[in-house]
């Protein structure tokens, strides 16, 4: 942690120059070991070197800056090791941080889940290459894992900051705006002036620039041409759109995307159909094929590398035991046990026999469930052919108070809220500039909370449901996931 935050891109860039990657204590103690044995063989640490991210990471930086005329061909921890040599790879052991990771550490425990969302999305991007029976498959694993090494140091050395974003992008900023107002700087700026710092390969730093990668209008482009997922997408005589199906670094953007968005709500999310369908047309298959290589690389994610303070995205597929051999996560022991709220859920709304009404009921007693911090919950329905707006379901208000309150749904709030499924976490500040276009009666109650979650989506029919959920202390960031969790389950069985 720092006292005073860096506030432009010179500044982030000279306060992480200086910063040690860190590495569990007892892991780096073994490696140096190993190291230093005197009948210990280079091909026998690759095992050890592919399994901790910065001595793998370093061995890259360190092999391109010794052949710089061949700039960008070291891509793999394995290779670079073997051209440093052991002599080289201890030089490295001892430039590293041994750290002791702790449970009660919350930046420790963000930096090791933020490793294990970048296992996912590597090992994603590695079977959508194997998928096309590309030679590089190692190649495209690593460039996706690390091409988010800069945001785990930023969680492990600026946790403050990054939760400061986080906080912000929750209340429906743009992460351009947020990370600006937060860093000075974009993120993405920042992690490739120090990528070019390190000598990390050109592969990875390609990853943020827009004439390698697909901008929304061509990702979007691209999902176009699997318009039937049940059928093989159609070519395209764009040339720019075949570069970039045909390019690797379509795989390591879409599976970056893919995996933070199934961490962040579920893998009910819409938003990861449109990556899907590209990768599709990249693959030239079924919908079905993108979205089975995705579940099964998830599996050897698990394999790779699994901690305590995230359950692998396998484990919501799966049950927890088949997917791996080796120990299962105390967390996943314990939903070995307790059926899952979300999936009970998901079967209520899904139930042949249950309406609109059964599940509107169902959703207000999943967040009192889910989100206990919650004091109070409120659905709101608007009908569109009446243009009227009332309560239906709620808990922690007062009746008569609810019967006198008249909605206008022609405010800013409810407007925003009405133009596209969205779910925003409001602060203090931002509670009481809203309260301003809220029903006088609500002010008093309004007063007493600390923040409020509201959240929409749109029926079939055109009309509207409204989710209010407020609080006199503060939400998660796990109420917050589960409140979108929620809303991606309901709006997928209503919308």
């Amino acid at each position: 942690m720092m006292n005073k935050s860096p506030s432009s891109l010179e500044e982030w860039l000279k306060f992480l120059q200086n910063k040690k990657f860190p590495v569990a204590a007892s892991h780096l103690k073994q490696i140096s070991r190993l190291l230093t044995a005197p009948d210990e063989a280079l091909d026998k640490m690759q095992k050890h070197i592919a399994g901790e991210p910065f001595i793998g990471f370093m061995a890259i930086s360190v092999a391109n800056k010794m052949v710089t005329n061949n700039r960008g061909d070291i891509t793999t921890p394995i290779h670079a090791a073997s051209m440093i040599g052991m002599n080289g790879l201890l030089k490295i052991t001892q430039k590293l941080y041994p750290c002791n990771f702790s449970k009660d550490n919350l930046a420790h425990q963000e930096f090791l889940r933020q490793l294990q969302i970048s296992y996912e999305s590597a090992s994603i991007a590695k079977y959508w290459s194997i998928e096309r029976r590309n030679s590089h498959n190692e190649e495209v694993f690593w460039t996706t894992f690390y091409r988010d090494a800069v945001r785990w140091l930023l969680w492990f050395y600026s946790y403050n900051q990054m939760m400061a974003l986080s906080e912000k992008l929750k209340q429906g900023i743009s992460a351009k705006e947020a990370e600006e107002d937060v860093f000075g700087c974009r993120i993405d700026q920042l992690a490739v002036k120090m990528f070019q710092h390190w000598s990390i390969p050109s592969a990875t730093i390609n990853t943020f620039m827009t004439e390698h990668i697909p901008s929304t209008r061509e990702l979007r482009a691209l999902a176009s041409l699997t318009e039937n997922t049940e059928s093989l997408p159609h070519y395209s005589e764009n040339k720019r759109l075949i570069f970039l199906a045909n390019n690797d670094l379509l795989f390591s953007t879409c599976a970056s995307k893919i995996a933070q968005i199934a961490n962040q709500t579920s893998w009910y999310n819409k938003t990861l159909d449109i990556y899907y369908r590209a990768i599709s047309t990249a693959l030239h298959c079924k919908h079905s094929t993108t979205i089975k290589t995705v579940h099964s690389a998830t599996v050897e994610a698990a394999q790779l590398f699994s901690d305590h303070s995230k359950t692998p995205l396998a484990c919501q597929l799966l049950v927890p035991y088949l997917y791996g051999k080796g120990k299962i996560p105390v967390r996943a022991k314990k939903e070995m046990v307790k059926v899952n709220p979300l999936s009970l859920f998901q079967k209520q709304l899904f139930n042949k026999g249950s309406n609109s009404k059964d599940c509107l009921v169902n959703t207000i007693k999943i967040i009192r469930s889910l989100i206990p911090s919650g004091h109070q919950a409120l659905i709101l329905n608007y009908q569109n052919k009446v243009e009227q707006m009332k309560a239906s379901l709620q808990y922690g208000f007062d009746t008569n108070l609810l019967k006198q309150v008249k909605w206008d749904s022609k405010t800013g709030v409810m407007r925003k809220l009405m133009s596209k499924r969205s779910a925003i976490l409001l602060d203090k500040p931002k509670l009481e500039q809203v309260s301003k276009q809220l029903p006088s009666p609500f002010l008093a109650q309004l007063k007493r909370n600390k923040q409020l979650i509201l959240a929409s989506f749109q029926h079939k029919n055109g009309d509207w449901t409204i989710l209010w959920v407020a609080t006199d202390k503060l939400f998660s960031e796990e109420d917050f996931n589960n409140l979108k969790r929620i809303l991606a389950l309901i709006s997928k069985r209503l919308a």
